[in-house]
């Protein structure tokens, strides 16, 4: 992903250590192939679904990774290629 999220022309931006919003979330998600809803009702937690969605997108990159290196491996790659 060419997106530089929390920068701002190379330097921290608005969001550097903050929570990425609801919205951007899903778009990341999204990215990974998983289609995600949100609770937009007056009383939906917002902070827990920014967890929940923040979980989801470790869980995704981490599936991508994944793959990626068994691809690597596939292709004839050893272990100390891969460190």
């Amino acid at each position: 992903m060419a997106s530089a999220v929390g920068k701002v022309n190379g330097k921290p931006g608005e969001w550097a250590g903050k929570v990425i919003p609801l919205e951007e979330l899903t778009a990341l998600l999204a990215r990974f192939g998983m289609l995600v809803g949100l609770d937009a009702s007056p009383e939906a937690d917002k902070e827990r679904q920014a967890a929940q969605l923040a979980h989801a997108l470790v869980g995704a990159a981490e599936a991508h990774a994944t793959r990626a290196e068994q691809a690597y491996r596939d292709a004839g790659a050893e272990p100390p290629d891969i460190t």
